[in-house]
């Protein structure tokens, strides 16, 4: 059964229109974020309240939802955001930022049957190729100095001997793939930045996206990396994983042609993918422990199947 909103978060449902509110708290998302499954006499609203760490990001969370609503008009099925009674996108809850979305039908899947993980590529491919609101500053970055420096940097302070010289000359293996790729043009654009599976639910029509709460500017092969990350360790040798990262390739360059140096860089991307997860959960996650988990994470690259191994 749903529960009773506490009072400040039944106020910012009455924001966005729903009367007599209830609630059953459904997630605790990237950083500290908290998502609200509310239902009023109206009908029915996700609610995403933002903890202090997004205070200050305000650019972040518009371009967000402004993104959302250029996609959703343009008919793409993505996540919907919806505005309050005054028109705006943000609510006020004891100065936290509270947004809302029309509720996402379906379930995640995984791992998806070839079909389907064509037809999801095929909608990234849509979605990039989709036009934006152009994005203002404070908005997150997926560039080289996102996903190489400073994770580089960061690892190299743990790191000694051997195992910091394979670091740097793995470093230096992926600035190179980078420094091929354009920075202006179809290569490099919004992205969604955090499309693994569970970011994706699907129903008798087909994938909807949602949870773009990661979304920036940056390298478009981060969002092919996001959903490649099983070919960085075992999980690729399971039945029918293989086949499903070569469908979601296929289905979006059939929408969205790579460049050459695109396709060359695929494997250079989950690596890159893999740097910035490392950097990311170093700077807030508190089980996080530097000394004990960089090396943990080179002795993860080194086994790397295939032509995704870091070399000694």
């Amino acid at each position: 059964m749903p529960e009773a909103l506490e009072p400040q978060v039944a106020s910012c449902a009455a924001q966005f229109g729903l009367t007599n509110a209830q609630v059953a708290r459904t997630h605790v998302g990237y950083r500290g974020t908290e998502t609200y499954l509310v239902q009023g006499d109206e009908g029915a609203l996700f609610l995403r309240r933002y903890s202090r760490y997004w205070q200050d990001r305000p650019a972040q969370i518009t371009f967000e939802l402004e993104w959302l609503d250029h996609l959703t008009q343009q008919g793409l099925p993505v996540v919907r955001p919806v505005r309050t009674r005054h028109g705006g996108w943000v609510a006020q809850d004891r100065g936290l930022p509270v947004v809302a979305f029309e509720p996402v039908a379906g379930e995640p899947r995984y791992p998806l049957p070839q079909e389907d993980a064509r037809a999801l590529g095929c909608l990234l491919g849509a979605v990039h190729l989709a036009s934006a609101p152009e994005a203002p500053p404070g908005v997150f970055r997926y560039d080289q100095k996102t996903l190489l420096t400073v994770p580089l940097t960061f690892g190299l302070k743990h790191l000694h001997g051997v195992d910091a010289q394979v670091w740097t000359q793995a470093g230096e293996q992926l600035r190179a793939a980078l420094a091929s790729i354009p920075t202006e043009g179809v290569a490099f654009g919004p992205v969604h930045a955090d499309l693994h599976q569970w970011n994706v639910h699907w129903t008798e029509d087909g994938p909807q996206v949602l949870d773009f709460a990661l979304c920036g500017v940056g390298y478009r092969l981060f969002d092919l990396a996001a959903f490649l990350w099983p070919r960085r360790d075992e999980t690729l040798e399971q039945p029918g994983v293989t086949e499903m990262c070569e469908a979601f390739v296929d289905g979006y360059t059939s929408v969205r042609p790579l460049l050459p140096a695109e396709t060359a860089a695929l494997d250079a991307f989950v690596k890159l993918r893999d740097l910035w997860e490392m950097n990311d959960f170093a700077d807030w996650d508190v089980n996080f422990s530097a000394p004990k988990d960089v090396p943990g994470y080179l002795a993860r690259f080194r086994a790397y199947p295939g032509s995704l191994r870091w070399e000694d």
